[in-house]
């Protein structure tokens, strides 16, 4: 196991966790397994993890997160570090975005 993580900070101020690992192998098993076709788990396969899990890959790493993953898949590995801030509604209205609409019924 390594100990490296995808740090992943939201808008609402909330910091993520997320096992670099988790990353890592999904890149694998489409590189190593998918393009070059090699067994998963194999050296090939091992190579691809332990590249990005390194300092070198760590864009890879990063690009293969954003671009190939979707936050419902790796939500559950993740652990919150730090909690959404609290919103002060009465402070945040004056820079809230605001529109004028029509909507049916009464708003």
């Amino acid at each position: 196991m390594n100990n490296r993580a995808l740090q992943v900070t939201f808008p609402d101020g909330s910091v993520w966790h997320v096992p670099a690992e988790i990353i890592a192998e999904s890149r694998a098993d489409y590189y190593a397994v998918e393009v070059d076709g090699h067994k998963s788990g194999g050296p090939e396969y091992q190579a691809e993890v332990a590249y990005a899990l390194s300092e070198d890959g760590a864009y890879d790493l990063i690009d293969w997160a954003r671009n190939n993953m979707h936050w419902k898949g790796i939500a559950k590995h993740a652990r919150t570090v730090k909690p959404p801030k609290p919103v002060d509604f009465r402070e945040a209205f004056s820079d809230a975005d605001l529109d004028v609409i029509d909507v049916k019924g009464k708003p």
